[in-house]
């Protein structure tokens, strides 16, 4: 369930009404306003029994958050822009921390850039390969997001049609290294599977195991794919 309120402080005071008639699932609560997502995602978080032993999550947002979650940053920036047909693309490139021709040094960004656009810096020598780096960018930024569930409650933003390899590689590295298996919602899937909003994603792992080839191309995020790379090569694959 989505609600859209005028302001930030409508979106706490329908919280508050939510709980008064509905109990919350413990650590479900997450508040996305004042701890944005590295994306500059935004929205208060809840999940409750609403009776018969069903259950809703309910996202509370503004008009402008849901803008943003819907259309995704680069028609965000557009639209704070006021549609001057910007590159966005080359802006938040042109921002992101840049290395000296010594390669021991980081240019910081300016001191107003937001944080998801620093942590973008993740992406192998972005100033190197612009063409690779919009490719990167537009897959998991511009696209429209998805919002999946730890067995914690942890809410995972990702891109759409991720898989449960997406999931696991933004959790950690290692947890998708060793992953050998998913369970979707309480069902054995495969690792291909397309994952929905909502879902609940739990992985299992051993100490053993090892990605293969074949992930890259079932991975939908540069995240995931890199370090299955990264890890088939120290493997000598």
């Amino acid at each position: 369930m989505r609600i859209l309120v005028g302001s930030v402080s409508d979106c706490y005071k329908v919280l508050g009404i939510i709980h008064e008639h509905w109990r919350p699932l413990p650590k479900r609560i997450k508040d996305y306003i004042a701890f944005p997502k590295p994306n500059g995602y935004q929205a208060l978080h809840t999940t409750v029994f609403i009776g018969d032993g069903n259950i809703v999550e309910v996202q509370i947002k503004t008009e402008e958050m849901h803008r943003h979650s819907e259309y995704g940053i680069a028609s965000h920036l557009s639209y704070k822009q006021g549609g001057k047909g910007r590159d966005v693309l080359a802006w938040i490139h042109a921002l992101l921390p840049k290395r000296s021709a010594s390669q021991e040094t980081k240019e910081e960004p300016p001191k107003d850039t937001p944080r998801w656009i620093t942590e973008l810096a993740d992406y192998e020598e972005p100033s190197k390969n612009y063409k690779l780096f919009r490719e990167r960018l537009t897959s998991d930024f511009f696209n429209h997001r998805i919002f999946v569930f730890s067995p914690n409650g942890d809410v995972v933003d990702l891109p759409l049609d991720s898989t449960p390899i997406d999931f696991a590689y933004s959790i950690h590295s290692d947890i998708g290294n060793k992953m050998t298996g998913a369970k979707v919602n309480g069902k054995l899937v495969s690792l291909d599977t397309p994952l929905k909003n909502g879902d609940i994603v739990f992985i299992t792992t051993s100490e053993n195991a090892k990605p293969n080839q074949k992930w890259i191309e079932m991975a939908k995020t540069s995240t995931a794919k890199r370090h299955i790379k990264n890890r088939l090569e120290k493997l000598g694959k």
